[in-house]
């Protein structure tokens, strides 16, 4: 009997089968993936993929998490700010994020619950920021910020 490792890292994908028979995916590993119907994707994990630019996440409306964690964007794209169902997104790990964009994002993101964005350079955080009244957990860790702006 051969014995299979499998890595030790893994993205587990739910699939759903539609009424024509095609799996489809709620939770993708690829925008190719997600694209084949983009109503029915709720979560897109994109980490470690070496992107520099984050794909238009505006043909996904019922998109809830995106995860884009160990790129290379410094950039983010004008229809991440402007989706209302997002609720979670994680950008950690990508280091030189545009401070300007990233307050630009966080006045625009209302329904974000949950926003990960550690060891991006980051060196300030709106107190705009706290207009968010939906968002419970920021994890800001391994930034240059020396300070929290206050109420």
């Amino acid at each position: 009997m051969k014995l299979l490792l499998l890595p030790l890292i893994f993205v587990c994908t739910l699939i759903l089968k539609s009424q024509d028979g095609l799996a489809q995916c709620v939770t993708c590993d690829s925008i190719s993936e997600a694209l084949k119907k983009p109503e029915i994707v709720e979560s897109i994990n994109l980490s470690n993929q070496g992107i520099t630019q984050i794909p238009d996440i505006s043909v996904f409306p019922n998109l809830k998490s995106l995860d884009l964690s160990y790129n290379h964007i410094v950039s983010l794209d004008p229809s991440l700010k402007g989706n209302s169902s997002l609720k979670v997104l994680k950008i950690n790990r990508n280091y030189g994020l545009d401070i300007v964009e990233f307050v630009n994002f966080c006045n625009k993101s209302e329904n974000l619950e949950h926003l990960q964005i550690f060891g991006c350079g980051i060196i300030a955080i709106p107190f705009t920021i706290s207009n968010n009244k939906k968002l419970e957990k920021l994890n800001l860790s391994n930034n240059k910020m020396k300070s929290l702006p206050s109420a």
